[in-house]
């Protein structure tokens, strides 16, 4: 019966092909995750799968139940077998549990089809985790925006799993080093559980005022806690009000003195800023980004239709007042959002800022 088994299994075309881990995480589910090919179906066949590393050895060994191999091609994972008996070296014991990795070091997984003995393997190397690396504002820098612009990079390597980052800052005070000031004062403003990797300072925050110092530091989860930066609150440029905004539009865009079809323009309540994504409401690719705080209106030259028409895009620099326009022929999207298409926001003046119709009326 054995010569059999080793005849058959000789004879036999089956391929194994073991599918690389993700960068940053290397646990159990891993072990078992590749592709078989067979040329016929088989009973009784089973895993293997072998940790070893690269000064130790082997340190893990595991063999599954029997299962059978149909014809064909057929993706394993870590729910497609069940793990009959392990093996497992001192220290590494973390690594049977689902949410366990393996430590520092450079390992290889082997993964081989009993009784054919074909089988795949692949190399990794395991390095510690760093924590989110700060990038914008540099340590010691003067901000003079009202609304500065926070930036980090994530967690190297990088885990394949969800991160999310908190952002925590707090006001320095005379004699304090900046790492003092971070463990005992309290947060002046903080938020927690963001998925990105920069925030715009919100204007519904307290603050920031002109002349204080602060410190600030990111933490990754998982990834640890960065290092904390210094920066100084500068004078803050004075930024344009909606109604100097509103007065902008009115002149060099609307122009009512000479205007001859109808109109419904709109502007929003806050500038917008890096955080935001302007697009259409439509398939067009077309989207706009704001580098520095933006104020955006609509101005719309066919409000009775319901499907493509004229209407402008206008940006008004925050600081500066410095205008742009763009023909678009679909109502705005912002963030992924149609807006001033509800009647809330058609009533009254929160967004409207002008209406002519064929009336006459405004």
């Amino acid at each position: 019966m054995i010569a059999i088994s080793l005849a058959v299994a000789s004879a036999a075309q089956v391929l194994v092909r073991l599918s690389v881990p993700p960068p940053g995480r290397y646990g159990i589910e891993d072990l078992w995750k590749a592709t078989v090919v067979s040329d016929s179906s088989y009973d009784n066949v089973w895993f293997e799968g072998f940790v070893l590393e690269a000064r130790q050895g082997q340190v893990f060994w595991a063999k599954t139940k029997t299962f059978s191999l149909t014809r064909g091609t057929k993706v394993f994972g870590y729910h497609s077998v069940t793990i009959d008996e392990t093996k497992t070296a001192p220290g590494y014991e973390a690594f049977l549990t689902r949410q366990g990795t393996l430590p520092q070091g450079r390992y290889s997984f082997e993964l081989v089809l009993k009784p054919f003995d074909v089988g795949d393997s692949n190399g990794f190397e395991v390095k510690p985790m760093g924590p989110p690396r700060l990038i914008s504002p540099r340590d010691g820098d003067t901000v003079r925006a009202r609304y500065p612009q926070f930036v980090w990079a994530p967690p190297v390597p990088r885990p394949s799993g969800r991160v999310t980052f908190g952002l925590k800052l707090v006001q320095l005070l005379p004699g304090q080093t900046k790492e003092e000031a971070m463990s005992v004062n309290l947060p002046w403003f903080e938020k927690r559980d963001m998925v990105g990797t920069s925030l715009v300072y919100p204007s519904s925050a307290q603050a920031l005022e002109s002349g204080e110092d602060f410190a600030w530091q990111v933490t990754g989860s998982p990834g640890g806690t960065s290092e904390t930066r210094r920066l100084a609150m500068g004078k803050t440029a004075r930024m344009l009000t909606r109604e100097e905004v509103v007065a902008i539009i009115l002149k060099q865009v609307i122009k009512p003195e000479s205007l001859d079809h109808d109109v419904v323009a709109f502007l929003g309540r806050a500038p917008l800023g890096p955080a935001d994504t302007l697009a259409e409401a439509s398939d067009n690719p077309w989207q706009k980004t704001f580098s520095k705080p933006t104020w955006f209106g609509w101005v719309n030259d066919r409000p009775l239709s319901y499907f493509a028409r004229p209407t402008r895009y206008v940006f008004v620099d925050a600081s500066t007042g410095e205008l742009g326009v763009e023909v678009r022929n679909w109502w705005p999207s912002l963030n992924r959002n149609w807006i001033w298409v509800t009647p809330e926001e058609l009533a009254g003046d929160r967004h409207v800022i002008f209406l002519e119709t064929k009336g006459g009326g405004r």
